[in-house]
């Protein structure tokens, strides 16, 4: 099985999907690729990088495959180029996300009730995370 997205970065993106202007603005692929290579960065940085995962195992090739692309171009680029806008490409990159997913039988993302349970979840994931170090 596919090295899965984990937990508190299954809720983040979730929250980031539904909600990009808290966390980055506005509905774009690339400051979802920037906001995404951070994460990533400040992980490694604090030497907690195989603990999270903000992207499954195997997504970059899905997206190589799908738009049969054999260039050394990254996956947010392949579909931004493929793209009408910034918001369409950001739209097409969660909807090939949590098709990846279930095509490789792992649970999409999950769609949240309201803004409140999502932060409130969030908050509680890293403090329990925290707690357990």
């Amino acid at each position: 099985m596919k090295k899965d997205i984990t937990p508190v970065e299954r809720k983040l993106l979730s929250s980031i999907k539904q909600m990009p202007g808290i966390y980055i603005g506005t509905k774009n692929l690339l400051f979802l690729e920037h906001f995404i290579h951070g994460y990533d960065f400040a992980m490694i940085c604090h030497d907690i990088k195989n603990m999270h995962n903000i992207m499954p195992e195997g997504f970059e090739e899905y997206i190589e495959a799908k738009y049969r692309s054999n260039t050394t171009k990254n996956l947010f680029m392949i579909i931004a180029e493929n793209s009408e806008n910034d918001s369409d490409a950001f739209d097409t990159f969660f909807e090939f996300l949590d098709e990846y997913l279930l095509s490789v039988d792992l649970q999409p993302l999950p769609i949240w009730n309201s803004t409140v349970d999502k932060i409130e979840d969030i908050k509680n994931s890293f403090a329990k995370e925290r707690n357990t170090r």
